[in-house]
């Protein structure tokens, strides 16, 4: 698929799977509700009835394919879905992918399976997914990625922007690259502390007289005197993660990924894949005096065992 600067997707899903269950004439999958559905064919090319929304009011994930012919169990059957849509927005430069883990087709909660992907993105975004790079080339003035993922899981996804990647030693048997823009952060430090409380005492403490105090001061300065921006969070970052992972190395093994990745994710909750970490962006702020952020990394690192290694049965 190919995500352009405004964070449309464009792309195909090709899926292939095994029938459990005889004379299977319906199938629903889910779909994020932004991305809208142009065909479903089989393997032979011919399209497959599907219902989807039609009224943007009526926007759901729910993704109902009605087949041609009865499915028996033991048959393996192939569909490519085509679709497009808005699945990601910018955010001070880093984008925000709003579709998750649901940006392809999905079939039923604990179903996992084997991936293989490839990326179009505009050449000036770093571009991050689930599993380990393959390839990287020039394509029409394009950057095409591939990746793979080496075990089978139910939840890949994917992310890009303005991104420095930082890479640092093992941890156990796996790498550690994370991934965050350091001015950034502080612009958005500044941006959350544009009230009169930045002024000196005495001084007007109108709105007008805040925003053009804050303007005024270079970024570094007031975001270090309002004590609002860590330093380094790429190694405070790292360590923490890198401290879960060993632990959990320790008592219960190796993981399957070579490389863990942890990235900063402009929303406020944390998603966990298979070697790779999303972190909330409030983790690259600083580190608290009273270790909830170091917990919380070390957290997010260890959920490669449980949550991803380890699922519900």
């Amino acid at each position: 698929g190919s995500i352009n600067g405004g964070g449309r997707y464009t792309g195909s899903a090709a899926v292939k799977f095994a029938v459990e269950m005889a004379n299977t004439r319906s199938l629903q999958f889910r779909l994020h509700e932004e991305l809208r559905v142009d065909s479903v064919r089989d393997a032979d090319g011919h399209n497959i009835p599907f219902v989807r929304w039609t009224k943007e009011r009526n926007k759901k994930n729910p993704l109902f394919l009605f087949l041609n012919a009865p499915l028996n169990r033991g048959d393996t059957i192939a569909f490519t879905f085509y679709y497009h849509g808005d699945i990601a927005e910018s955010k001070v430069g880093v984008f925000l992918v709003n579709a998750g883990g649901t940006w392809y087709p999905k079939y039923g909660e604990r179903t996992i399976a084997n991936f293989d992907m490839s990326f179009d993105m505009p050449p000036q975004y770093t571009f991050i997914a689930t599993g380990q790079r393959t390839d990287s080339l020039s394509v029409d003035g394009w950057t095409r990625t591939r990746w793979h993922v080496e075990s089978p899981t139910s939840w890949v996804t994917f992310n890009l922007g303005t991104l420095t990647r930082y890479s640092f030693s093992k941890a156990g048997s796996a790498d550690i690259d994370i991934y965050f823009n350091e001015q950034l952060h502080r612009s958005m430090a500044i941006e959350n502390t544009r009230t009169p409380s930045t002024l000196e005492e005495g001084e007007d403490t109108t709105d007008a007289v805040s925003d053009w105090k804050v303007q005024s001061m270079a970024p570094e300065k007031l975001a270090a005197g309002l004590d609002v921006a860590g330093s380094h969070m790429e190694q405070q970052v790292a360590d923490d993660i890198r401290g879960g992972y060993n632990l959990y190395s320790a008592l219960f093994g190796q993981i399957p990924e070579n490389r863990l990745v942890a990235a900063d994710l402009t929303q406020t909750t944390t998603s966990v894949y298979p070697g790779y970490v999303a972190l909330s962006y409030l983790t690259f702020y600083k580190t608290d005096p009273f270790g909830a952020y170091n917990m919380h990394r070390a957290s997010a690192g260890s959920s490669q065992w449980w949550g991803v290694g380890v699922r519900s049965a």
